[in-house]
């Protein structure tokens, strides 16, 4: 059906994204299909939901034919309809040729710029109106974003086109010129993103039998369709874009990098869960088990979970070792609500889940670089999580490497009333004193599940995660409440951060609880760019480990409608975590999967789209040289306070205007009567 769209994208945008993969996935005929759509009716100009063209995304996957097949579909229709093609902004403000030039595809900015019209000589008005000079919300023209993105080819098309003038003097919202873009972003070899993945991590199993697409029935979130829509055969990391990382096989983790973080009483319980499922035919269970109500594993899960571990540590060995600039691990089962003991308790929650998870990977890796990394400098080791469920078991994790100091009540039979049963443990992932080398950070959902309903119905999972700091410098309260409406402020619960809490000495902890239900991206981005950050930077970490979790996009079934973020938000979230990177620890960054669960639509499925712009993220030319600074965000929290201010303004002038026209209305109906 013309114009049907899936997951936000039309018929034409999913065929120009499927023309981005490897000619052996049975797809070579992409093109083909972009063209049969086009001859029956397709709108070349139609935009998806986040207001890109078709043109938008071959530009992005550097797809040359594809571009030229579209630009003959708008000059077809006209000169108008090409002029609106070269000019469309999605959201960030971006036209086909800002997509072009931050690619950086110099062979499709060339075919845009062919088409692109000079400016008319007895033109009136803003010069600033002609495409080349036109600015994305962050003041960059397509001269800027090649610049950042180190681009000469494109650098010098976009100079030598005609409308160029001028260009090379315009500044962005941060008041520089593309040169000056440039020289903020020195150049300099650098090694590939690492992508890691396994075979064995596809073994876990958490329906009997495994899920396939022609199922009417729908499987549990958490299934092995994930990693296939990753790194499948036609999975999005294995298209074009991506084509410049390099890929390694994650092997099984030793049990040294396991017991670092995790008991060894708990590592049996995940083995002796494992024994009682059944295999079938080897491979596929014949039987799952349970490890709780919503966490199933089947025969090869804790083999698959070791490799998962195995592949961070093997990740951050790249790292260290300058064999990558950064990585990114597909990790099955996740492992982020993990802690010491497996489940994690908190007030809201007194029994607590293992949430799909089994070992904590991300901790692991963070305890094998501070414990085996010393000989490559490393000293200090930070962790992040941006999944919309409250990292508690990595927080946990990070609390144990201090001594703890745990009372239990207990009846013991025949030897009289209850006793209070005390103890101390330790597991540290270097020696004492690892309060001063760990720092954790986490952004996460936190309140109801049901506004109506209010705690009583329950908190978002894990239940833990109100805004909280520990050892960290500034005011998680002070400045948020003022000027502020309540639906732009952070979520405080002091009983809930108060028992979550460590007892005695432990390393900084950062918690930004995020209200809901309702959509929260402006709110979730200011915590990371004014608590986060700041104090990451000024931490200082060696290495940062990062808990990717993608499940608090607008259209994942899973976060209850916390905080809706989009695709553009991962990569912007990516992009400043790279910045704090180059400027402490030479970009050294090691990215873990968690969650993300929209797996519909495949190849464009919000989950894909929201991996694809991480992962872009982290290859970009950008990403390797851009630094952090807190006068850039001094900057931007500037500009939000002017657009807030503008907003308000127009806001009250509507509401005046309103007034008047009603007041004027009663008027004249008075002296009618």
């Amino acid at each position: 059906e013309a114009g049907a769209a899936l997951e936000g994208l039309l018929a034409l945008h999913v065929a120009v994204a499927a023309a981005a993969l490897p000619e052996d996935t049975g797809v070579s005929d992409a093109l083909e299909c972009v063209e049969l759509l086009l001859e029956h009716g397709e709108a070349a100009g139609a935009p998806d939901d986040h207001g890109r063209l078709p043109l938008h995304l071959a530009a992005a996957a550097a797809l040359e034919d594809a571009a030229g097949v579209l630009l003959a579909a708008h000059e077809a229709e006209g000169d108008a309809s090409l002029a609106e093609a070269l000019s469309h902004a999605d959201r960030e403000g971006n036209t086909p040729l800002h997509v072009a030039a931050y690619a950086p595809a110099a062979g499709v900015l060339k075919l845009l710029l062919e088409k692109v019209a000079p400016p008319a000589a007895d033109a009136e008005g803003d010069a600033s109106t002609h495409v080349l000079l036109r600015a994305n919300k962050a003041g960059h023209t397509p001269l800027h974003l090649a610049s950042i993105a180190g681009c000469d080819e494109c650098r010098a098309a976009l100079a030598s086109a005609p409308g160029a003038a001028g260009a090379a003097d315009t500044k962005d919202t941060l008041g520089r010129t593309p040169a000056e873009c440039a020289a903020a972003c020195p150049k300099g070899r650098k090694a590939p993103t690492l992508l890691v993945t396994s075979d064995v991590c596809a073994n876990h199993h958490t329906i009997m039998p495994p899920p396939d697409r022609e199922s009417e029935e729908a499987p549990p979130p958490d299934n092995v369709l994930r990693y296939e829509v990753l790194v499948g055969a036609r999975g999005v990391l294995r298209t074009r874009p991506f084509g410049a990382a390099s890929w390694a096989e994650a092997p099984r983790a030793a049990m040294a990098d396991v017991l670092r973080v995790h008991d060894w009483p708990y590592v049996q319980k995940i083995r002796a869960a494992c024994a009682e499922a059944e295999d079938g035919d080897g491979v596929m269970p014949a039987r799952c088990a349970d490890l709780d109500s919503d966490t199933a594993v089947s025969r090869q899960s804790a083999e698959a979970a070791l490799h998962a571990v195995g592949g961070t540590v093997a990740a951050t060995d790249a790292v260290l070792t300058g064999k990558a600039t950064n990585a990114f691990v597909v990790a099955r089962p996740p492992g982020h609500h993990a802690g010491p003991k497996g489940v994690v308790t908190n007030v809201n929650d007194p029994y607590g889940s293992h949430g799909f998870c089994l070992l904590n990977n991300v901790a692991c890796g963070a305890a094998y670089a501070l414990c085996c990394g010393r000989a490559s400098g490393i000293k200090k080791v930070a962790l992040l999580d941006f999944d919309v469920h409250h990292g508690n078991g990595t927080q946990a994790c990070v609390a144990s490497v201090m001594p703890q100091h745990h009372k239990h009540r207990m009846q013991v039979p025949g030897f009289g009333p209850q006793m209070n049963v005390s103890w101390e443990t330790f597991k540290p992932w270097l020696d004492e004193g690892d309060e001063g080398r760990v720092f954790f950070a986490s952004v996460q959902g936190f309140g109801p599940r049901d506004a109506e309903a209010g705690p009583e119905g329950g908190f978002l999972y894990p239940g833990s995660g109100s805004t909280s700091a520990a050892g960290v410098g500034g005011d998680v309260r002070g400045g948020e409440r003022e000027n502020l409406p309540s639906w732009q402020q952070l979520a405080f619960d002091d009983r809930e951060a108060t028992a979550t809490a460590p007892s005695g000495a432990a390393p900084p902890m950062l918690n930004l609880g995020i209200p809901g239900p309702g959509r929260r991206s402006r709110l979730w981005r200011r915590a990371w760019r004014d608590h986060v950050l700041p104090a990451l930077a000024a931490f200082g970490p060696d290495i940062i480990f990062v808990s990717a979790g993608f499940d608090a996009h607008r259209k994942d079934d899973m976060n209850c409608g916390y905080i809706g973020l989009d695709d553009e938000d991962y990569a912007w979230v990516t992009n400043e975590i790279l910045k704090v990177a180059n400027a402490c620890c030479d970009g050294r960054v090691v990215s873990v999967l968690e969650g993300g669960y929209k797996i519909q639509g495949e190849l464009v499925s919000p989950f894909a789209r929201s991996v694809a712009a991480h992962v872009g993220a982290l290859m970009h030319p950008a990403g390797r040289r851009e630094v952090w600074s807190e006068a850039h965000a001094a900057s931007a929290r500037e500009r939000e306070a002017r657009e807030i201010e503008e907003r308000r303004q127009r806001k009250e002038a509507a509401a005046a205007a309103a007034a008047a026209r009603e007041a004027q209305a009663q008027q004249e109906g008075g002296e009618g009567g």
